[in-house]
């Protein structure tokens, strides 16, 4: 085990922030965060929902509704920390049990439809610190002492230890600056001791010296940093008066870890995680549902399992994903990537970017000749519509959400891949619908002759793809026939893919060219779930709202009434016959909530998801294996881990339909329809595509107020839709206390009246809206 001891002076007690040569300037932001000491940062907020405490063989939770409360402690229980680069996940007590570093990837052949590419990568692991007092050592990975996991700003977590005479804070984070541009490819893992004993205090902090367990042959470097220097025994020596405190902090990295040191040297571990707390709450915001707190902290940690998925190898490359921030795996799912990746549009634009290049060569599968359940994979374009399509699909939320032409006049290889697929794909069209064959969803089949969820993608391929190739290639005529055969596309979805349901009109899974229709749902198609994102049709859309609901019930041959989930039909052999749901379908049960109850009350969907999701705010891709909750299936040798396709849908679906928030970045319109019927909220500084605002909602008796501050260095346009009580009509409306004189339309949200205005707000301007009724 390579060790650094070059640094020239010992650590503060409790460090400052002090100067090191800087990251390159970049200007301060809103959403920075600025604490000047490491006991400062590390007494900061932490989550409110989700920390677990842990003393004398006995667990309690924050988030007590949680099936998973009564699994603590096990050994799949992980907390994770990522900047995409590498990837760490720590247990309850703060070890680091696995550190991953990403390399290249490359096509396979394996036997399932879902994957085609794989990656490399190293992991290793564990790591943990050791503290030596009056003669005696403490290895804390082994130690009985109470703890406390907790999570610092709901985003990085923190270990509180509470030994003889000593109080111990772990935190692990992977550094990222704040504007996202800087990932050195290691692990910060630092050690606060505080003297609790009421005497002086001496001994020694052993860092971790070497690897052990089953990664063995895969060894990483491990340096301290911010002058911290190290005896010859490994250890560095302290004596603290009663009181006192002493930070140590290590770097972990890939061999050879010197450029990594360097580059992490740059700043000090306090700036670092300055830098790191920034970066992620400029993707978050302060979210605050004062009401129903549970859907806000786990958007904020859905979008971070998202951001766990993504992989990037030591230049800054995409190379692909896992699943989510646990397992790192050497399979790309595709689907789970590109459901993943679709919040990134709207929360974290550049970064997606990146992997719109990285899907351009590898969304078609290649041509094979194995035999998956008796249907042999061919590949082609045709393979899996929706996998194809991802490149396409994604440039388009990407430019809906940013209208930025840059990146397409710089890239013009984008544009170029997205008409060869479009137009691969309207040459497979057969006889007179507009609606497009696909085998494939992911590992399940895209049932029907017409599957309505791929058709779906198709109607976003075409329309979204038609403005980018208008206002970058300046191609009208291209623009009007991809606009035109994306009409036509709508038309015969809706033509095509609805019947009568159990409840009324649905959308259906499917449906046969002679008319017939697949009605049941599979727990792993979610596009039909995201057609009021994709901008398809309005959240009460009777067809899609009986759509959702009937998935929910036993009319879906595939739900399951023990886990109140549905299964993904693809597993309904040997040797998984008992995965009795499967957590994407979950969200679908959640786009079809009409009112509170449904929401959040004793049966609905919001609290069907929080009693899923585990204890540290993430959600498992297989939940049950019959009625018994587990963390992590084990299958094949190796093990289903956490979900980003399904937190991709939950993070895409709350935010455009719940909040109601969607910012139009080529018309710089943002729209504004607040429904959450749980709660009133406030989103400080949140980031839609190439917008930031400040939002407030909030009801009242006869009244409902909506506020935006815009945040923008330009004037938008502000389209707002206000929900009032059922069977109110509005009687005033006042902007900023003065009587609005523009005109009102009337329009409905399911059974209520609600009033919808547009004004502009010029850059830095605030606005409060509030109607009466």
């Amino acid at each position: 085990m390579d060790r650094d001891t070059r640094n020239e002076h010992h650590v503060p007690a409790c460090n400052k922030l002090h100067a090191l040569p800087r990251l390159a300037f970049r200007k301060m932001e809103m959403t920075d965060v600025q604490f000047d000491s490491i006991a400062a940062a590390l007494a900061g907020p932490t989550s409110k929902l989700f920390w677990v405490e842990y003393a004398d063989g006995k667990a309690t939770c924050g988030h007590a509704d949680s099936l998973y409360a009564e699994k603590i402690p096990d050994q799949y229980l992980m907390f994770d920390v990522c900047n995409n680069k590498v990837l760490a996940n720590l247990e309850l007590n703060g070890t680091v049990k696995h550190f991953a570093t990403y390399r290249g990837c490359y096509p396979s052949d394996p036997m399932g439809p879902g994957i085609w590419w794989y990656k490399d990568f190293t992991q290793s692991g564990p790591f943990s610190f050791a503290l030596e007092i009056a003669g005696q050592r403490y290895d804390l990975a082994e130690v009985d002492w109470p703890l406390r996991m907790s999570l610092l700003d709901n985003i990085l977590p923190l270990v509180r230890l509470a030994g003889p005479g000593v109080a111990v804070k772990l935190i692990a984070f992977a550094p990222i600056s704040a504007d996202g541009a800087d990932r050195p490819r290691g692990l910060i893992y630092g050690l606060h001791l505080t003297n609790t004993s009421g005497e002086t205090l001496a001994g020694k902090v052993v860092p971790p010296v070497s690897v052990t367990g089953q990664y063995k042959a895969h060894e990483s470097y491990v340096a301290t940093v911010d002058g911290v220097q190290l005896d010859d025994s490994g250890a560095m020596a302290f004596e603290l008066a009663s009181g006192e405190t002493v930070w140590v902090p290590i770097v972990i990295a890939p061999v050879p870890g010197r450029p990594v040191l360097d580059q992490i040297n740059r700043l000090s571990s306090l700036e670092w995680l300055n830098e790191t707390l920034s970066y992620f709450r400029g993707m978050f915001g302060v979210l605050e549902m004062p009401g129903d707190p549970f859907p806000a902290a786990f958007f904020q940690r859905a979008m971070l399992l998202c951001f766990g998925s993504l992989a990037m190898d030591e230049h800054g490359e995409a190379v692909g994903a896992n699943w989510s921030s646990f397992p790192a795996t050497m399979q790309i799912w595709q689907k789970d990537l590109y459901h993943a990746l679709a919040p990134l549009a709207t929360h974290e634009p550049k970064l997606l970017t990146q992997y719109i290049l990285w899907f351009l060569d590898r969304s078609v599968r290649h041509e094979g000749d194995k035999v998956y359940e008796g249907h042999r994979l061919t590949g082609g374009i045709e393979f899996s519509l929706t996998n194809t399509l991802t490149p396409v699909v994604l440039s388009g939320l990407y430019y809906a959400a940013t209208g930025d032409t840059t990146f397409f006049e710089q890239h013009p290889e984008v544009l170029a891949k997205c008409k060869e697929l479009l137009d691969g794909v309207f040459a497979t069209r057969e006889g007179e619908p507009y609606l497009y064959p696909s085998q494939w969803l992911s590992d399940g089949l895209s049932r029907g002759d017409y599957h309505t969820g791929s058709n779906v993608l198709a109607w976003v391929a075409f329309s979204r793809t038609a403005d980018i190739i208008e206002d970058v290639l300046g191609d009208a005529k291209l623009a009007e026939r991809y606009r035109t055969i994306a009409a036509k596309t709508k038309a015969d979805i809706d033509k095509w893919c609805i019947t009568e349901g159990a409840m009324g009109p649905q959308y259906t899974e499917g449906a046969f060219a002679d008319g017939t229709h697949e009605t049941h749902h599979d727990g792993e198609e979610t596009d039909t779930t995201l057609m009021p994102f994709y901008g398809y049709c309005a959240y009460d859309n009777a067809a899609h709202q009986n759509h959702a609901r009937v998935a929910m019930t036993e009319h879906n041959c595939w739900y399951r009434a023990n886990t109140r989930g549905i299964k993904d039909s693809t597993w309904i052999s040997e040797p998984t016959p008992t995965i009795d749901a499967t957590y994407p379908g979950y969200m679908t049960g959640l786009a079809g909530v009409a009112n509170a109850e449904e929401m959040s009350g004793p049966d609905g969907a919001m609290t069907i998801i929080r009693q899923r999701t585990d204890v540290e705010g993430s959600v498992w891709w297989w939940p049950f294996r019959e009625d018994k909750i587990g963390r992590a299936y084990e299958i094949h040798g190796g093990i289903v881990g956490k979900s980003g396709w399904a937190s991709g849908v939950y993070a895409c679906h709350f935010v455009s339909q719940i909040l109601g928030l969607h910012y139009d970045g080529r018309k710089k319109v943002l729209h504004f329809r607040p429904f959450s019927p749980t709660s009133d909220f406030t989103w400080q500084h949140c980031r839609l595509g190439s917008g930031r605002f400040s939002v407030e909602y909030s009801r009242g008796d006869g009244c409902v107020t909506g506020s935006i501050e815009n945040h923008c260095d330009h004037e938008i346009t502000v389209e707002l839709e206000l929900i009032l009580s059922l069977g109110a009509k509005a009687k005033s409306i006042t902007i900023d206390g003065k009587a609005f004189d523009g005109p009102v339309e009337t329009g409905t949200f399911f059974d209520s009246t609600t009033a919808k205005l547009s004004t502009g707000l010029s850059a830095g301007a605030r606005m409060k809206v509030e109607v009466t009724y």
